[in-house]
């Protein structure tokens, strides 16, 4: 086997050892000044530099080829908008702050006035139970008297007293023809005397007083005072005054009694008018109980049924406030009272 030459291997040696050691000396020194000078290929890595907003671009702040840093600002944008929007999220803000106080402070004051209405309910509730008993027992009372009634009606419809409508049926009968007599014979006779007694007695002046006494007397109603002069009046002498004093009083006595003649007449029509009615009134309740109508009978049976029901009802409501208030309000008033409590302290917390 053939071995090197020790003499020759050894200078080799020395020159790839010596030419090592000056090499990684001279990479050293430029690592430690931040820049590596040595020749070959690079393979650059092209970034996009893209900003998470859109924007108009106000100042570039590197070179192309530019060493940078991490962290480092390349480019600022347009911000004046971003100002704007985000004084306007401020202020919404605010609002929205401003306004979740105010509605804070009205829930506390709703909540408020409700535990103030449901302690008043309650405590209507305790001081009305007496006044509650006593109404109910009126209204009992009322309703049986109510059934009374209807029952009674609905007995006479069935079981009519003739006689009972036979009298009544007399009694208009009766007070009709008085009524025709009195009216025919007393009032109006008396006051048609009266007026034909006064009517023939200014008949009797203007037949017998001579015309120029007439004349005169019509003047003088006219003209006031009556001329001092005397007439002839009935034959005799007389001043003019007192011949229009006679003339004018019988004048005016026959118009108020003509007056009161047309009101008694209408009075006693109205007061026959009102008899007739009556007496039909009692025909007609006559003949309806002798032949009680059917339509009748059924609304008389429906009124007792209705007044019956009533009756329940109030003794039913008798039946819970007789011995004070009922349990059920008076628990659902103490919830509402406590719900109300629960509600002003949620509400208070809130704000």
């Amino acid at each position: 086997m053939h071995r090197p030459d020790p003499k020759k291997v050894a200078p080799v040696v020395l020159a790839v050892v010596l030419i090592g050691g000056g090499l990684w000396w001279w990479f050293t020194r430029q690592a430690q000044n931040g820049v590596i000078k040595a020749s070959g290929t690079i393979e650059a890595v092209e970034v996009v530099i893209a900003p998470e907003l859109a924007g108009r671009v106000t100042a570039i702040n590197v070179s192309e080829g530019q060493a940078v840093t991490a962290g480092q600002v390349l480019a600022t944008l347009d911000d004046s908008l971003l100002k704007a929007q985000r004084s306007q999220a401020v202020a919404a803000l605010a609002l929205a702050e401003c306004a979740s106080a105010q509605q804070l402070a009205s829930n506390v004051s709703r909540a408020e006035k409700e535990l103030i209405d449901a302690q008043r309910a309650l405590e209507d509730l305790n001081s009305a139970s007496p006044l509650s008993l006593a109404q109910a027992e009126k209204d009992l009372a009322q309703a049986k008297d109510a059934l009374d009634k209807a029952q009674d009606d609905l007995s006479n419809l069935l079981n009519p007293d003739l006689d009972y409508y036979q009298r009544q049926l007399n009694k208009p009968q009766d007070a009709l023809n008085s009524a025709q007599e009195q009216t025919t014979v007393n009032d109006i006779g008396l006051i048609s005397a009266n007026l034909k007694a006064a009517r023939d007695l200014l008949k009797k002046f203007n037949d017998d007083v001579i015309k120029e006494t007439l004349d005169a007397i019509q003047t003088c109603v006219t003209v006031q005072p009556c001329p001092d002069k005397q007439v002839i009046w009935l034959g005799k002498g007389m001043k003019l005054q007192d011949a229009r004093d006679i003339y004018t009083g019988v004048v005016n006595n026959v118009k108020v009694l003509e007056l009161q003649l047309t009101q008694a007449q209408r009075a006693n029509q109205i007061a026959l008018d009102d008899t007739k009615k009556r007496l039909d009134d009692a025909k007609i309740n006559y003949n309806d109980a002798k032949s009680p109508d059917s339509l009748k009978v059924s609304i008389a049976k429906s009124n007792v049924d209705v007044a019956k029901g009533r009756v329940a009802d109030a003794q039913r409501n008798y039946d819970k406030v007789k011995n004070g208030v009922d349990p059920d309000k008076l628990a659902s008033a103490k919830a509402r009272v406590d719900s109300a409590k629960a509600s002003l302290a949620s509400a208070k917390a809130a704000y």
